[in-house]
């Protein structure tokens, strides 16, 4: 019996590309549904450090994002300066060319 149980759980493996699997074999209802339920933690915990990675992946990802983003900020407000800086300058030089033509004209 055992020896079938075996072949049919090879025969599944190769069916579906050798996943990982558990094979157990026992008549103690118990023992099964103690089994059952410390697999299911141990796969709980698989899916938990799983998703966690994912998490932390895409934290970082957004963490270089916000670094980008600051930086390409930074550039701009510099930029922005730089651009007021001569538009201050072109105002000056306007309002000056204006009370040139006024002195001129009186």
């Amino acid at each position: 019996m055992l020896s079938r149980m075996r072949a049919a759980v090879e025969e599944v493996a190769q069916l579906y590309g050798n996943p990982t699997f558990l094979e157990v074999f026992t008549n103690d209802p118990e023992r099964a549904a103690d089994l059952r339920r410390r697999l299911r933690t141990d796969r709980t915990a698989e899916q938990v450090r799983a998703e966690a990675g994912e998490l932390l992946k895409k934290r970082d990802d957004l963490l270089g994002d916000i670094a980008l983003k600051k930086r390409e900020s930074s550039r701009m407000a510099e930029r922005l300066a730089r651009q007021r800086a001569a538009l201050d300058a072109v105002a000056l030089a306007v309002e000056q060319a204006r009370k040139a033509v006024e002195d001129t004209t009186r």
